[in-house]
């Protein structure tokens, strides 16, 4: 066991990479570097004719000294996992993967993660010799381009860099294959401090000015804006669960959060001012107003997902849950319905949109809509965001003048979602995903479910309050957020890395 209050999970899975490829190289075994569809493990080819020479490497390592090491049939580890350096030859020669890992955790008492970002020793067999005299290796299990490959073809290997050190890797493996995304993925968040006093006088003068009401000055003190730091753990997830986006922008009110480092490699804070052409209508605290000009960030991808600051990966995701290779979105709707009528002060805001949105869409396209969608992340095209508002000019109009929701809003991020679909640049999919009201306290076990569990790709603590009934306490919700993700982003001011001179050999 070994504890490194700073891993993340792709430096953990480069790691056993790193340590397992030393080990052969140190023996003098040959291997190269595999593509699978593994989200979380790096994978080598050795040839079966090597098979006790790579034990023996493995055993002797001084760099797995801390390791183990378990057989695997597919991508399952099976039966119970032995240190490394105590391997025999004897109990491995059927097992055709062996998986090679360490256990960390951040700190004692808390998570530990061990064969899941572990690196798979595949066993390769030579096969029969075709018509064109080629000899075939075959593999122990499927990769990205075959199991079933020319062994000059698996020799042909070129450089490649991985967690800053290069590994032979068949150059095959190069290709762009069908399943590859070939475009970037950004990440748009918005956020906002409600303690921050500064923000609560300029949104409560808003509100009494819309109100026609004079403001009091006391109501600055209210406690009602309570926050819990989400922001800080939904970009750990995204750090630790999504490496493959490109940038990150997080969009605020003149506000920055005070645990942000001023220099933030890969994350840049956007200002309202900077997306909304029309100063006279700021300050906004419609959150549907200031997603309608999100596509207008400077910079930004073609392809990004926009998250609130309630939602969290849970595991690690590849881009292809959100986006085909071709470009098209993934979406998710729920179950539920939302119910028909006409939109009216009296009723809730979802359900005002959902019925303001299904309105333009019958009378557009003649398209009805009737799913809500879930709480994930949702994939959004930028091209198409000023499709819609080219198409409905007055409704993005209309929600900009809105400081606050409103009955004839609209969310420009759910009108996406059912317009890709009806021009078939998006279609309905699923993720392993889960909704908690932290609003309510007889929701708490859900958050123990969770973090036993950690199988959901994404989830949402939503907080929406129900009339009579206590919320999760804020203290547990905090604690959760803190023991799901233990390990600072890179963003963070606080975040403590060990230094290198004070290392020992086999940590990390």
């Amino acid at each position: 066991m070994v504890d490194d209050p700073a891993w993340q999970p792709q430096q953990l899975r480069d790691d056993n990479l790193e340590r397992t490829a030393s080990a052969l190289e140190l023996a003098g075994v040959p291997y190269a570097l595999l593509r699978t569809s593994s989200a979380t493990r790096h994978a080598v080819a050795v040839a079966e004719s090597d098979r006790t020479r790579t034990v023996e490497a493995l055993s002797a390592s001084p760099r797995l000294r801390t390791a183990r090491v378990q057989e695997v049939a597919g991508t399952r580890a099976v039966g119970r996992s032995v240190p490394a350096p105590a391997l025999g030859a004897a109990r491995w020669r059927r097992a055709t993967v062996l998986r090679v890992f360490r256990r960390v955790r951040a700190r004692p008492g808390s998570y530990t993660v061990g064969e899941l970002y572990g690196c798979d020793v595949e066993l390769w067999e030579e096969g029969p010799t075709t018509g064109v005299n080629e000899v075939m290796a075959l593999a122990p299990r499927p990769n990205v381009a075959s199991d079933v490959l020319p062994r000059d073809v698996l020799r042909d290997t070129e450089p490649v860099t991985v967690g800053g050190r290069d590994y032979p890797r068949p150059r095959l493996f190069a290709r762009r294959m069908l399943e590859d995304l070939n475009f970037d993925v950004d990440v748009v968040c918005t956020w906002v401090d409600g303690d921050d006093p500064a923000w609560r006088e300029r949104m409560l003068r808003a509100r009494a000015r819309a109100e026609g009401t004079a403001f009091h000055a006391e109501s600055v003190a209210s406690n009602r804006f309570a926050s819990r730091d989400e922001l800080r753990y939904a970009l750990r997830s995204l750090h630790s669960y999504a490496p493959w986006v490109r940038h990150v922008w997080l969009v605020t009110d003149d506000q920055r959060p005070a645990w942000l480092t001023d220099d933030t490699p890969g994350l840049t804070v956007v200002d309202h001012r900077d997306i909304v052409d029309d100063h006279s209508v700021l300050p906004l605290f419609n959150s549907n107003a200031i997603i309608s000009r999100l596509h207008h960030i400077d910079g930004l991808a073609e392809h990004y997902l926009y998250l609130n600051d309630d939602m969290f990966f849970g595991q690690d995701v590849r881009p292809q849950a959100f986006f085909h290779p071709s470009g098209v979105a993934r979406l998710f709707p729920a179950r539920l319905h939302r119910p028909f009528g006409a939109a009216g002060p009296g009723d809730e805001p979802h359900i005002n949109l959902s019925r303001n949105i299904r309105a333009l869409l019958e009378e557009r396209f003649g398209t009805t809509a009737t799913h809500a969608i879930r709480h994930t992340p949702y994939p959004q095209l930028r091209s198409r965001q000023r499709e819609l508002e080219a198409l409905f000019p007055e409704a993005y109009a209309r929600v900009l003048h809105h400081p606050f929701r409103h009955h004839e809003d609209i969310a420009p991020d759910q009108l996406l979602h059912y317009y890709l679909q009806v021009v078939g640049a998006g279609v309905p999919s699923s993720i392993s995903y889960d909704y908690v009201n932290v609003g309510v306290a007889e929701q708490q076990h859900r958050l123990r479910r969770l973090l036993l569990g950690r199988d959901r790709s994404v989830f949402c603590l939503n907080d929406a309050p129900v009339a009579g009934e206590p919320p999760v306490p804020d203290a547990v919700v905090r604690a959760f957020l803190e023991s799901y993700f233990p390990v600072p982003s890179p963003w963070e001011v606080d975040v403590r890395r060990p230094a290198a001179s004070a290392a020992e050999p086999g940590d990390l």
